[in-house]
């Protein structure tokens, strides 16, 4: 297929939903938006994003979140080429940013297009005392050290247990009697913890409510033997039929 017919084909495919891609960039109406890669998603959102800056008082109203960096400095940057061709939308922008005095231009920074984590820093830089954090609180980019430290304090507390060392024999046993193995496992778990701590929670529950403790040790089993299944089944469907048949 020739340049030519590439670029035949992909002016009929927008043709022919241009109708709902028109539909789905009013600021009257909400959307979830579906499609694949290289689709044209990003100038959508980026179309859609400057009609919604026709229609509101600040442009804080408007938030657009991506999950990375990267995307989000894409998608900005695309707003403001949009917004440099003073004309058809942009226009209708930058009557209403002079009118209201955004002053665009002169700080973009109002445009709220950024990643979710730093949306959660911003409400967090906001209300530090609602978020119940000290003034002094600080973001970190990986998490990996406060697992691991979080491990750490837990088995100090484990280890500081002296009248229940039958407690911390117990636990200690469950790693083989290795320290540094037993910290590297729990911060490792934590970082997964979406996987187990429903379960763990369960069994909580369970314990307070009275129930036995074969019962519990059953549900866990249970528990188990359902994310074996499934982390099974994940790999089985990822093996090429072919080689399976082999």
């Amino acid at each position: 297929m020739s340049n030519n017919d590439t670029a035949l084909v992909g002016s009929v495919s927008l043709a022919s939903d241009s109708p709902i891609r028109d539909e789905a960039v009013s600021p009257t109406d909400s959307f979830i938006v579906q499609a694949p890669a290289g689709s044209g998603k990003t100038a959508l959102l980026v179309r859609r994003y400057l009609n919604l800056l026709t229609v509101v008082r600040q442009p804080e109203e408007i938030l657009a979140i991506t999950f990375t960096d990267k995307a989000a400095r894409e998608m900005k940057s695309r707003v403001l080429k949009e917004l440099a061709l003073q004309d058809g939308i942009a226009a209708r922008v930058h009557e209403r940013s002079n009118r209201l005095h955004w002053d665009l231009e002169l700080y973009p920074q109002r445009m709220k297009i950024q990643t979710i984590d730093s949306f959660a820093y911003s409400i967090v830089q906001r209300m530090p005392i609602e978020c119940q954090l000290s003034l002094d609180y600080q973001s970190m980019e990986k998490s990996d050290e406060i697992y691991f430290e979080a491990a750490i304090e837990f088995f100090e507390q484990v280890l500081r247990r002296g009248s229940n060392t039958q407690y911390a024999t117990d636990i200690l046993a469950l790693f083989e009697n290795n320290i540094d193995h037993a910290i590297d496992t729990l911060a490792n778990m934590l970082s997964h913890r979406q996987n187990w701590i429903k379960s763990v929670q369960r069994v909580l529950l369970a314990k307070r409510a009275g129930e036995s403790e074969a019962k519990i040790f059953a549900q866990l089993e249970a528990t188990r033997n359902s994310y074996v299944n499934n982390v099974i089944e994940t790999t089985r469907r990822s093996i090429p039929r072919a080689f399976l048949e082999r």
